[in-house]
C-alpha cells in the first residue's frame, strides 16, 4: 500500500479525460481505543481522470465522553499514490469528537489525468487511530500548546 501526502494540494485545471473511468473504492477500519464509527456515503465511485470528486465520510463518537482521533489513508496499487490529488480531507489533521457526536466531512479529491492506463481500480483505505491528549499543566509553561503524546 502507498501511504498518501497528509498536505493539501491545489485543483489542477487539466482536460478531463473522457474517454476512460476509474473506479475509486473506500474503505474505512477501526482501531482498538477509539470508540468512534466511520462509514462513507458511497463504498465506490467512478470517476475520470482530471476530474476533481467529493464524498462524505461521517465519524461517530460511540462513546459518552469527548476523544480525538485521526485517520490514515493508504492507497492501492501504491503506484496511483502519486496520481491521486487529496484537495480537502479530514486525514489532515486531527478531529475532536464530543460524547456521542456525529460528524460529517467531505473528501474532495482529483486523480491526475496521467494516472497510468493500466490503473482501473483505486482503493483508498482509512484507519482511525486514537490520539492522546494531555492536559495543560498550568506550572509547566513548556507545554503552553496542550503537546500530543
Amino acid at each position: 500500500n502507498g501511504k498518501v501526502d497528509t498536505t493539501a494540494k491545489a485543483i489542477i485545471h487539466e482536460e478531463v479525460d473522457q474517454s476512460r473511468f476509474i473506479t475509486v473504492q473506500f474503505i474505512t477500519r477501526g482501531s482498538a481505543g477509539l470508540p468512534w464509527q466511520m462509514s462513507v456515503e458511497t463504498r465506490q465511485m467512478r470517476v475520470h481522470p482530471g476530474q476533481t470528486a467529493e464524498v462524505d465520510f461521517t465519524f461517530t463518537n460511540n462513546s459518552h465522553q469527548e476523544s480525538w482521533g485521526r485517520a490514515v489513508p493508504s492507497v492501492s496499487p501504491s503506484s496511483a499514490t502519486t496520481h491521486l490529488r487529496k484537495v480537502s480531507c479530514f486525514c489532515f489533521q486531527e478531529q475532536q469528537l464530543q460524547g456521542d457526536e456525529r460528524l460529517t466531512i467531505p473528501l474532495v479529491f482529483q486523480l491526475a489525468k496521467d494516472l497510468p492506463e493500466e490503473i482501473s481500480t483505486i482503493t483508498l483505505v482509512y484507519t482511525l487511530y486514537p490520539v492522546q491528549r494531555i492536559a495543560l499543566n498550568p506550572l509547566n509553561n513548556n507545554n503552553a500548546a496542550g503537546d500530543k503524546i
